[in-house]
Parts: structure tokens; C-alpha cells; sequence
């Protein structure tokens, strides 16, 4: 990742870099010496993001200096969100091929899930599908089953809301 994606993926928005070499501003001076020798005109970086999770970024490139239009923006954007729901997607069958999550058998685990899902989506108002993704994400990150992290948000124990130091779980 680009240094400009480390810092899309910080400020949680895209940062776009319209002239490389001709930047009057040198925000990233060691980063833009290593450019010097590179074909690289413009340097867009877009966050990988869901909910209040950070994935990484998008970096896209030119080889010669380039504004990108309001509407490519848009787009790129758009794309960026749709690469995110599916490399969390992939991270979480990965991890569910590895092992099977004797909870989902439990006959109330789905409704436990489900009613944690509408909490998760009041929380970071996303959709239904992205809100059990962020369940199914954290159940990854943490090693845990999809009903603990379920009971957790719903004893309000875990907030998936956005705060500046991220997820926040209550001791």
C-alpha cells in the first residue's frame, strides 16, 4: 500500500494526488523521492472499509498527471466498497472451511445472531447482509463463534458504533 493509501485508510476518505512530481506540497518527502524514478503521474488511494472496520486501500495510479473527475470519483468509491464486503466475505468462508462452528447447530443461535444483526445495524447503519458480515468479521478476527460475538452485542458487552478508537467491548 502506497503512502497515500495509509493515509486514505487513517482519514477514513479517499486521497487523491492529482501531480505527483508537480506537487507543490510534499506531504510524503521520502515517499515522493522513491516516485521520482517511477512512471507515476497521479496516485489515488481509496479506504477499504465496512462499518467501522479498515481493510486497507485501493490504490490506483497514471502515468501521467491526472485529475480524476467528481464522477470517476464516485465510481471508484463505489468499488472500493464493493472490494471490501468481498474481501471480508473471503477472509470469513476461509476461516469457515478451516473449522465448523458447532453453535450454528444450537437451534437458538440464528435468532440470537439475528436479532445481534439489527442491533449491529442500528449501530453503523449499514445493510442487513453488511451488518452480519461485521458479526461474522469480528468472529474471525477474534477466534470466536458467531454466538458468543451475537450475545456479547446484544448484553451489550460489544458496539460495532464508530468511535475514534474503533470497536469498542465493554468490559
Amino acid at each position: 500500500m502506497c503512502r497515500e493509501g495509509w493515509d486514505a485508510v487513517a482519514a477514513r476518505r479517499p486521497v487523491l494526488e492529482p501531480d505527483v512530481a508537480g506537487s507543490p506540497v510534499r506531504v510524503w518527502p521520502a515517499f515522493s523521492r522513491a516516485l521520482a524514478d517511477e512512471p507515476i503521474g497521479a496516485l489515488f488511494a481509496f479506504p477499504l472499509l465496512l462499518g467501522p472496520l479498515a481493510l486497507g486501500a485501493m490504490d490506483l495510479w497514471c502515468d501521467h498527471a491526472h485529475d480524476l473527475s467528481d464522477e470517476h470519483a464516485l465510481r471508484a468509491s463505489a468499488l472500493a466498497r464493493e472490494v471490501s464486503r468481498h474481501l471480508l466475505r473471503a477472509a470469513v468462508r476461509e476461516i469457515a472451511d478451516e473449522q465448523h462452528d458447532d453453535a450454528v447447530t444450537d437451534r437458538f443461535s440464528r435468532r440470537h445472531v439475528h436479532q445481534a444483526t439489527g442491533m449491529v445495524l442500528a449501530q453503523v447503519g449499514v445493510s442487513p447482509e453488511d451488518a452480519e458480515l461485521l458479526l461474522q468479521g469480528h468472529a474471525f478476527a477474534t477466534g470466536t463463534s458467531m454466538r458468543e460475538v451475537a450475545d456479547d452485542v446484544l448484553a451489550g458487552r460489544l458496539s460495532f458504533a464508530t468511535r475514534p478508537t474503533g470497536i469498542e467491548e465493554s468490559s
